[in-house]
């Protein structure tokens, strides 16, 4: 299990608001099978928005009509959208801005960075700079700021000079920013940090609970976890002390109880503090569908809310539940079981992954394929490894090559690769040779495998290095100027101004 302190979840949550959309990790070696699923769910067909959606050819989208299947907009964008609101944003050497249905250029591509409309305004980034427009392509809000958060309630957080506060629709700092972390409102009450010290504050500014603290939480239901020196306490909305809570860990409160942890052992608080479940367990998990595993002495249940067991688990293993399936292990053999205990997928492999979709990974003697809920072979165990689908594609490796097979276990494009990535906006990295290159959806290779580094496509763009330069591509390969990277690198040809 991994147990998140609720340190951990602040941290993730503030990560969430404050990483720049279409960032990518890099792609190195090891790096296999990672999900994109932000921009796996880019192209999702909407069967609403007056039927057109964004489609590929060649390289490009354009759009049609999703019942006619006629084209509307000729295919000459690196990336579209779906239509949200009569808008969709489109993306052109690495310029983005928003078409309406008939394919007028609404808003001009003239952004770095566009977000989706949130409370009629979409937050841009133009030479590293963030603003907001609003739906008539007009800008409302200069990018003067660092980094700037989307809409909530009226509100905006913005980020100066490493200095956070909130502006309003007009521009207004109605926030100062003065603080080096900020939360968004919850309850009325939003959580800030300056220097070491958290509280909080009202939407007028004032500061309605004392910075004293080391970490806080959102207020919930009047509530909210908070930590002073080595301890957690639970206050009300005033700050008034509810509870001292004297634990190593603890969790966010899930049906009433949090998971909490002291001294090595597990047991659940409810939100006076009291302990509701006693601290008897050598691993927990947080409360899902009035039941929560846990194991003691290397027997595992399911339990309640009064911490009554309710099934017990005669396993060596038992996993969380992922979609109300839970992997299990005995014996060496691993299979599934649904909540109420009952296997649903006869413990019968070596080893099995969690459902992604409808299909599992499942191993025998060395060797992977995919079942499904049923347990049967979908794919057969075949392979030296495999990684699950995305986009319909699952990369496999044979000996020490690896390609893609379809949902079918047809072979889309022969195992030819020292390393294959998953696609994004049409395009896979794929290593030859000791260097990195990209390959479309039919095997060809569209950009040169010369690359020591790759990252993966965004917004049509994709970060890459060769030697000590590190540029941006286009999707022909040719380098475009973006974000203050030049095109100052021998041999690179340079990617023509968008129209």
């Amino acid at each position: 299990m991994v147990f998140f302190s609720q340190s951990a979840s602040i941290k993730i949550a503030y990560m969430k608001i404050f990483t720049a959309p279409g960032t990518m990790p890099a792609v190195r070696t090891g790096l296999k099978g990672m999900l994109h699923t932000f921009l796996c769910g880019a192209l999702a067909v909407s069967v609403h928005a007056q039927q057109k959606i964004p489609y590929a050819e060649g390289g490009l989208y354009g759009f049609k009509d999703q019942a006619t299947n006629t084209q509307l907009v000729t295919p000459k964008y690196d990336m579209a959208y779906e239509f949200r609101d009569g808008l969709a944003k489109v993306v052109k050497n690495g310029q983005s801005g928003f078409v309406d249905t008939t394919g007028r250029e609404i808003i001009p591509l003239s952004f770095d960075y566009v977000s989706s409309f949130v409370e009629g305004m979409a937050r841009f980034e133009q030479a590293r700079k963030w603003g907001f427009v609003d739906k008539k392509g007009k800008v409302v809000i200069p990018a003067t700021f660092d980094f700037a958060g989307s809409f909530s309630e009226g509100l905006a957080i913005v980020e100066r000079k490493g200095k956070k506060g909130f502006i309003d629709k007009k521009g207004m700092a109605v926030i100062p920013l003065a603080y080096d972390e900020i939360l968004y409102f919850s309850e009325d009450l939003c959580g800030v940090r300056r220097g070491n010290k958290w509280g909080y504050i009202n939407k007028a500014g004032a500061v309605s609970i004392a910075l004293n603290y080391e970490e806080v939480s959102p207020f919930m239901d009047g509530q909210a976890l908070v930590k002073k020196g080595y301890h957690w306490l639970l206050i009300d909305n005033k700050g008034r002390q509810m509870a001292s809570l004297l634990y190593n860990n603890i969790s966010s409160f899930s049906e009433g109880l949090a998971l909490v942890e002291s001294d090595g052992r597990f047991g659940f608080i409810d939100r006076s503090g009291r302990v509701a479940v006693s601290f008897e367990y050598d691993y927990a998990t947080s409360f899902s569908d009035s039941l929560a595993l846990v194991k003691t002495n290397d027997v595992f249940a399911l339990i309640n809310h009064y911490g009554e067991v309710k099934i017990s688990l005669p396993y060596d293993e038992v996993s969380s539940f992922s979609d109300n399936l839970a992997k299990v292990r005995k014996n060496n053999k691993w299979g599934f079981i649904d909540r109420a205990g009952k296997i649903t997928i006869p413990l019968s492999f070596d080893e099995v992954s969690h459902f992604s979709g409808d299909l599992a990974i499942a191993t025998k003697n060395d060797k992977q394929g995919f079942i499904d809920k049923t347990g049967k072979t979908v794919i057969p165990m075949t392979y030296d490894k495999v990684y699950p689908f995305v986009n319909e594609l699952a990369i496999v490796r044979k000996g020490d090559k690896m390609g893609y097979i379809n949902r079918q276990n047809q072979v889309v494009i022969p195992t030819n690769f020292d390393e294959a990535y998953d696609f994004s906006e049409g395009l896979a990295g794929v290593k030859i040779k000791g260097k990195f290159g990209f390959i479309d959806q039919t095997g060809k290779l569209v950009i040169l495998a010369e690359y020591d580094e790759i990252h993966y496509f965004a917004d049509g763009l994709v970060k890459v290095s060769k030697g000590e330069s590190v540029f941006y591509l286009n999707k022909e390969g040719k380098c475009v100027p973006y974000k203050g990277y030049n095109c100052n690198v021998e041999g690179i040809a340079i990617a023509a101004p968008a129209n």
